[in-house]
């Protein structure tokens, strides 16, 4: 969990600028967003694969050249 303490005589912007940057590296606003609403099981396959098949095509496309 982010975590940010003030040292001596630090501004706030620099312990702000840093909780930022925990909070970032930590990936919680992402996980916040994926978990704000349910996806069904078989949603959550569905948009894997087409990750997948994504991802797939775009290698083909990077071997063409």
């Amino acid at each position: 969990m982010a975590y940010a303490e003030a040292r001596d005589n630090e501004d706030i912007e620099k312990v702000l600028r840093r909780f930022k940057r925990q909070v970032k590296d930590e990936n919680i606003l992402q996980d916040l967003r994926e978990r704000e609403v349910y996806e069904k099981p078989s949603e959550l396959r569905k948009k894997e694969q087409r990750e997948r098949e994504r991802q797939n095509y775009r290698r083909m496309r990077l071997e063409e050249y």
